[in-house]
């Protein structure tokens, strides 16, 4: 399944129609590539670029890596580096390293920002795309060099200009507010989403639970435990009928993989989509 948020789809499917089975093809593949389940092996290291739209959104960097951590748990290394656009001064164009039981946090700062131009009229995404290739680059030359400085979320957070990137609907327009337009800019930035969450309706067989397994190939290695009938579960990947989840109550394996439907028969329940 496809979930659209509040709009059908607009700027982030700039290059793809969700809705194109051609288009859920290539994310499929994409997505099982991801999470080890393809040609790329679990437990390779894994790099991931985060480009936040507002300044206030870098509080929800730790909660993004950790979820990484959960969705690859046997990865070697997991690296996040969180680009913040629209920065100037003397810490610009430095790597920063935070604190993180999950892997590398990188942080670096871009002096990148929308012109007037680009607002009102079309979208430069050859430039950006070139300010972000000089950044990573930068930043994995750093890294190489085992020369990131230290610095807690919390202080690089608020060593940041503010800035805003505009309606997610729309393309991403990176611009500096002021502080009497903060609040205000803030109030727009995406709220945080829910993970959908799901009730173990039971296999019907008596069984006391449904089967988990490891991993989202029906061939990975069985779980000893069963997940228990009433057991609720949040949703951390969709794969097709696959569900792999974490657990918040019941009995059973705290992680693990799921079929949502055998047969035609419901095994779990969805219970709300935020």
């Amino acid at each position: 399944p496809i979930w659209f948020v509040e709009s059908v789809w607009g700027g982030n499917f700039i290059h793809h129609d969700p809705s194109h089975p051609k288009t859920a093809e290539t994310f499929r593949r994409r997505v099982l590539r991801l999470v080890g389940s393809g040609e790329v092996p679990a437990s390779k290291p894994r790099f991931f670029v985060w480009v936040p739209n507002d300044v206030s959104e870098l509080s929800l960097a730790l909660g993004l890596h950790r979820a990484l951590r959960r969705l690859l748990p046997v990865a070697e290394e997991l690296y996040l580096l969180v680009l913040v656009d629209c920065q100037q001064g003397e810490d610009a164009r430095q790597l920063w390293m935070a604190n993180s039981e999950f892997g590398k946090l990188l942080l670096f700062k871009t002096a990148w920002s929308a012109s007037s131009a680009e607002i009102s009229s079309q979208y430069n995404l050859i430039e950006r795309s070139a300010a972000y290739a000089e950044a990573i680059t930068f930043s994995i030359v750093a890294l190489l060099r085992a020369d990131p400085s230290y610095i807690g979320l919390e202080t690089f957070l608020t060593s940041c200009v503010p800035f805003h990137g505009g309606e997610l609907s729309g393309h991403y327009k990176p611009q500096q507010v002021t502080r009497q337009r903060e609040a205000s800019s803030v109030s727009t930035a995406p709220r945080a989403l829910v993970a959908p969450i799901w009730t173990v309706l039971g296999s019907g067989g008596g069984s006391g639970g449904i089967l988990v397994r490891a991993g989202s190939d029906l061939k990975s290695a069985q779980l000893s435990e069963r997940l228990g009938t009433g057991s609720r579960v949040r949703q951390l990947a969709l794969l097709d009928q696959r569900l792999h989840f974490e657990k918040l109550e019941g009995t059973g394996p705290e992680h693990g993989w799921v079929s949502i439907a055998v047969n035609g028969r419901a095994l779990l329940k969805l219970e709300n989509v935020v």
